[in-house]
């Protein structure tokens, strides 16, 4: 039953691969699926600046599907960070398949069109209120802060 699910959402995850430039190459064995984000012009040259986009859209929680507003936490890997990593539960449903990659259907479209960028931080006050990271993860600011060099540890 889990290889037929997992060759089910990976023809989803094809699908969307041909409709979309930025969607590279899409694999996985099981339920253990990936999907590589590249540059629209050459579909290969990995493009983690397109995922970040992805990403802060997902969070917004303004993907609507069947009238219903939904949010989706990406989860990103990959050597360049340009990989979505799915591995969804033995037990998923079909119907939670199909809203999975209708969520996933309607993150590309406005990273590929250049919508402004939200940063993650931005994303994260909307739905806590008010950033605080001493409150949220019991750090100082300044270690919740980038350095000076522009590292975030990515």
């Amino acid at each position: 039953m889990v290889m037929e699910k997992g060759a089910y959402l990976l023809e989803g995850l094809k699908e969307l691969q041909r409709r979309y430039p930025i969607v590279g190459d899409v694999d996985g064995l099981g339920m253990a699926l990936r999907i590589e984000i590249c540059e629209p012009h050459d579909s290969f040259t990995p493009a983690k600046a397109i995922v970040d986009r992805m990403v802060d859209e997902a969070l917004k929680g303004d993907l609507e599907v069947d009238g219903r507003r939904y949010g989706l936490v990406l989860d990103i890997g990959g050597y360049y960070k340009n990989v979505v990593t799915l591995a969804p539960s033995l037990h998923i449903s079909k119907s939670e398949m199909d809203l999975s990659l209708q969520l996933l259907d309607r993150v590309p479209i406005p990273c590929q069109q250049g919508v402004r960028r939200r940063s993650i931080r931005s994303c994260l006050a909307a739905v806590m209120g008010a950033w605080n990271p001493a409150t949220c993860f019991g750090v100082t600011r300044s270690e919740a802060e980038p350095s000076d060099h522009g590292d975030r540890g990515n």
